[in-house]
């Protein structure tokens, strides 16, 4: 959609396939050059898939923008530490001279500790907290600076979660970490409107990505099943409640994200998008 000459930043980029790793391509292919950050994951949280190819998180993401022709950086950077995003930032305006877009993808999700809000522990609710709200808030406000800084205006999205509307029982962490981002991105989109600065959220459904969820893991552990097995019945069974009949994927959240922060989308700020497939209506 003719993103030409920009630069993006993209967080959480480094699953082989996720919705950072997604939308760093999909931006690329629009003609943006792509930063793309995410966290030393723990071997726990890298997919069999990934060892089978030998998946190497970013820098395999950034050699794939490069095959599409663009420039790209591969930057580790853990969201919760004010001091490496503000390093992320430094290393772009070094590397590529400019800020133009971010995309918040990096989420703690829901795993172990998301029981019961009576059973819930402090220390589990202050990390997703950290991680999916003042993580989010971290990162938008250096790039804000950046791109305030440079005169030219920017484009902020931040990828949010159903679970953010509609509320549930056992997920009072993370849906409440959500809702807290979509409040954050509309109060950005309302501060930032003057300096031509457009925030949005996408809110996705169920997304069919290869995360790993080591609470899954060990109930799939406990019934004899492979993981990949066990996500496939578990997806299989949640899409017979969505009316389109299929959960969403990581490019359908790429798509979003690329229409939002096109000029297309010149006059969208401060909008928390449903992609879900009809789950949910607002």
């Amino acid at each position: 959609m003719g993103l030409e000459g920009r630069v993006a930043i993209v967080t959480g980029a480094g699953g082989m396939r996720n919705v950072g790793h997604s939308t760093a391509l999909r931006l690329a292919r629009d003609g943006a050059d792509v930063v793309v950050t995410d966290i030393q994951r723990s071997a726990e949280l890298i997919g069999d898939d990934e060892r089978e190819v030998g998946f190497e998180g970013i820098v395999s993401v950034a050699r794939e923008i490069e095959d599409l022709g663009r420039r790209a950086l591969p930057v580790l950077c853990d969201v919760t530490e004010p001091a490496q995003v503000q390093s992320t930032i430094e290393q772009t305006l070094s590397a590529f001279g400019r800020v133009d877009i971010l995309v918040n993808t990096a989420r703690a999700f829901m795993g172990a500790g998301d029981d019961s809000i009576l059973e819930t522990e402090e220390d589990h609710w202050d990390w997703v907290m950290k991680v999916n709200l003042r993580g989010a808030m971290t990162c938008l406000k250096h790039a804000a600076r950046a791109m305030i800084e440079s005169g030219r205006g920017g484009n902020i999205v931040n990828i949010s979660s159903l679970a953010g509307k509609r509320p549930s029982a056992w997920g009072a962490a993370y849906s409440s970490s959500k809702a807290g981002l979509n409040m954050m991105t509309k109060v950005a989109a309302l501060e930032l409107a003057p300096h031509d600065i457009r925030v949005n959220a996408v809110v996705p459904g169920l997304i069919d990505s290869n995360r790993v969820n080591v609470v899954e893991k060990t109930t799939a552990d406990a019934e004899g099943l492979g993981y990949v097995e066990y996500r496939r019945r578990i997806i299989a069974e949640r899409e017979l409640g969505i009316p389109l009949k299929r959960a969403g994927t990581p490019e359908d959240m790429a798509n979003a994200v690329a229409y939002l922060v096109s000029d297309d989308a010149g006059y969208i700020t401060g909008q928390c998008i449903n992609v879900c497939g009809g789950m949910y209506f607002d």
